[in-house]
């Protein structure tokens, strides 16, 4: 059986989650594992960028629109976290889920 394996980093905008699962991610490498790193929201997808113009305030939208729309946005990169998980690669995420429930 495949080592399947996701880890999550979470943490307030500029805690250091990305330079931890860069630091990770290396460490495994050196380690000789495949890894793979994704951060959230991703805004290289149509629903990212949505998220994004919400961000920088060009657009407005209700608290729940927002949720469905970090939800959707993961949701989007379901298939290729599930692909690497199932070709055995570590999965390191900066923000997953539990960033859409603080």
């Amino acid at each position: 059986m495949k080592l399947r394996l996701f880890i999550d980093f979470e943490g307030i905008d500029k805690s250091g989650k990305a330079t931890q699962a860069s630091l990770l991610r290396n460490w495994l490498i050196g380690r000789g594992f495949r890894v793979e790193v994704i951060s959230f929201p991703d805004y290289t997808t149509e629903i990212g960028l949505a998220i994004k113009a919400f961000l920088d305030g060009l657009k407005q939208f209700s608290p729940e629109v927002r949720q469905l729309l970090y939800a959707a946005n993961r949701w989007e990169r379901k298939n290729l976290i599930e692909s690497w998980l199932t070709d055995g690669r570590i999965v390191i995420a900066d923000r997953y889920t539990p960033s859409g429930l603080a």
